[in-house]
């Protein structure tokens, strides 16, 4: 009991904003938006990133990709102190390759540190191999996660979900239709095992099988480390706060920064939102075969099969879990 009481009291601090209006959710997620550009910060950090193609500013959330011999540019700006950074992108929201010079190789992960107030603006290249060139709507992810290098388990406190930035553009090929279709039109969105009346952060993985913390109207935090063995199965329940009006959303993750799949076989997983409620259900992730410690961040995609327009800012916006760490052992 006393246990439980200890736990409620943590969560109560971290997730406080639980049952508030929704202009006084997230505290420590203001977003600062300009047309150019997208910012997040806190009142240790703030994160800004800032997209263009052939020299043009994106401003409506849409790339004309019509030659991939010139790069996306994408220019990253950290304020609040020195660290470690890592770049990570998803096509189509499948982790896939790229490389930052022409004459580079391709990685699924590009690592750089970045100091106090620096901004630094990267030349992406596209693999044509990959892309899936016609005249359907992509969906292109882009993920900078800060403190790389450090595992959750090491820092103090509650964990967080503010280390970075993420956001999705729409990628076209032929802007000549105004009728196109997503890239998968043919995709299903499942129901939740539960829905509960309450929001909390937007996105939570956590061991809470029993959902006992759902009782008092709070989600409970994740363990900061768990031990596996390598190659095990891993058992999370996933909670998803619908703090729009959203329909939908999109649930993927990632071990060590590298994509894994959900219950054996999907890359991401769909899900039905019900207006102001927070999806619950589980999840199975299976550990890396490598011993070592690696930290799960899950990413939510709101209404993630929607064009967006120059106006749907709030869909283009990609959130993360509080991050936690995997100690893989033999």
């Amino acid at each position: 009991m006393l246990k439980k009481t200890l736990w409620l009291l943590l969560c109560g601090l971290m997730l406080f904003a639980c049952e508030a209006p929704k202009d006084e959710i997230g505290e420590n997620q203001n977003f600062d938006y300009q047309p150019e550009s997208e910012a997040i910060e806190n009142e240790y950090s703030s994160f800004s990133m800032k997209a263009s193609y052939k020299n043009d500013v994106i401003i409506n959330n849409q790339v004309n990709m019509t030659d991939f011999s010139i790069p996306l540019e994408i220019e990253f700006e950290s304020i609040g102190k020195d660290r470690e950074v890592n770049l990570s992108l998803f096509y189509d929201f499948v982790q896939i390759p790229f490389k930052i010079t022409q004459e580079g190789e391709y990685t699924t992960s590009h690592k750089f540190n970045i100091s106090n107030g620096e901004s630094q603006k990267f030349t992406v290249y596209l693999s044509d191999e990959l892309l899936k060139v016609d005249e359907d709507i992509h969906k292109l992810l882009i993920s900078f996660v800060a403190g790389s290098d450090v595992n959750a388990s090491s820092i103090e406190g509650i964990p967080s979900n503010h280390y970075g930035i993420h956001k999705v553009l729409d990628i076209i090929y032929d802007n000549s239709s105004t009728d196109k279709k997503m890239f998968n039109n043919n995709l299903k969105f499942e129901k939740a095992l539960n829905y509960y009346q309450f929001n909390s952060l937007q996105v939570i993985l956590n061991m809470d099988y029993e959902n006992e913390f759902q009782k008092d109207r709070m989600i409970k935090s994740p363990e900061k480390e768990i031990d596996v063995k390598a190659g095990e199965t891993i058992e999370l329940m996933y909670n998803i706060s619908n703090l729009e009006d959203y329909n939908n959303a999109l649930l993927l993750t990632t071990i060590g920064f590298e994509q894994t799949t959900i219950n054996e076989t999907n890359l991401f997983q769909l899900i039905e939102l019900n207006e102001h409620e927070t999806a619950n259900g589980k999840i199975s992730l299976l550990a890396p075969d490598k011993p070592g410690k690696y930290d799960i961040i899950a990413y939510v995609v709101y209404n993630p099969l929607e064009k967006l327009t120059k106006d749907s800012h709030d869909n283009s916006i990609v959130y993360t879990s509080p991050r936690f760490t995997l100690n893989v052992i033999e």
